[in-house]
């Protein structure tokens, strides 16, 4: 079905996958994407745990958009 290069990294993908039956690869949507990036690069600047117990508001506004 693949050709080329991209068919062997696929498979290649997939043999390393069926070693880990509990991972899963799902699609995700370009814009859920970047507010994961955006999430990402905030806790990456936390010295220690944090929780949040609110929206952070660096995402607040691209998840307002995602919803509307």
């Amino acid at each position: 079905m693949w050709n080329g290069q991209l068919g062997v990294i696929i498979l290649d993908c997939k043999n390393l996958l069926s070693a880990f039956p509990n991972f899963s690869v799902n699609f995700v949507r370009r814009q859920t994407n970047g507010i994961t990036h955006s999430l990402a690069k905030v806790v990456t600047s936390y010295a220690s745990s944090y929780i949040h117990h609110t929206i952070p508001y660096c995402i607040q506004s691209t998840i307002m958009n995602e919803n509307s």
